[in-house]
């Protein structure tokens, strides 16, 4: 996705304690009409806004799943990253 250090580890570090506790995590990462149900307003106006946001479901046992394609951020002049999660209950990842 093209983050930089600082930025994976501030996302780690937030998260990892907030997941180590389950056995088994499925992680979708949800990139789609996210900018639409998220809208952000920043100044001066950013030359990109990238949003990382993921849906987490905690499990009892392994299951398979399909690799996702994650893209490959612009980060050319002034970029704003967002990145957030959520912990689900439903299975419908």
């Amino acid at each position: 996705m093209n983050l930089n250090d600082a930025e994976i580890c501030d996302f780690v570090t937030y998260w990892c304690p907030k997941l180590c506790g389950y056995k088994y995590v499925k992680v979708c990462f949800q990139f789609e009409n996210f900018d639409e149900m998220c809208p952000m307003n920043v100044e001066p106006k950013p030359d990109n806004i990238n949003k990382v946001f993921f849906a987490a479901l905690p499990l009892e046992s392994p299951c398979d799943i399909e690799p996702q394609e994650l893209p490959i951020f612009n980060r050319d002049g002034f970029t704003v990253i967002e990145w957030g999660g959520t912990i689900v209950t439903s299975e419908k990842l």
